[in-house]
């Protein structure tokens, strides 16, 4: 039978918390609220091709707008934060 150390598991646990609400204080003081592709870009390392793909098809959640895709920072956060999305996986 496999022993779990419960206090380390609980703090990886912590510690991934702390790193997530870092980021996620970094994006909101360093972006404007409404993102546009080219902040999108920086945040995901996607191309522009595959941003405006995504864009396009709804992944990304956003509206195209008169002068391009804009997308609300708190939206897109929550975007990318969800199903591991934001564990850099290529697509």
């Amino acid at each position: 039978m496999v022993k779990i150390n419960c206090e380390k598991v609980d703090n990886n646990f912590n510690n991934n918390n702390k790193i997530i609400e870092r980021f996620i204080d970094d994006v909101r003081n360093s972006y404007p609220i409404s993102l546009k592709v080219k902040d999108i870009i920086e945040l995901t390392v996607y191309s522009q091709a595959t941003v405006y793909r995504m864009l396009e098809c709804g992944e990304i959640p956003g509206a195209k707008k008169i002068r391009g895709w804009r997308v609300p920072r708190d939206v897109f956060l929550a975007w990318w934060m969800a199903d591991g999305v934001g564990d850099n996986e290529v697509i």
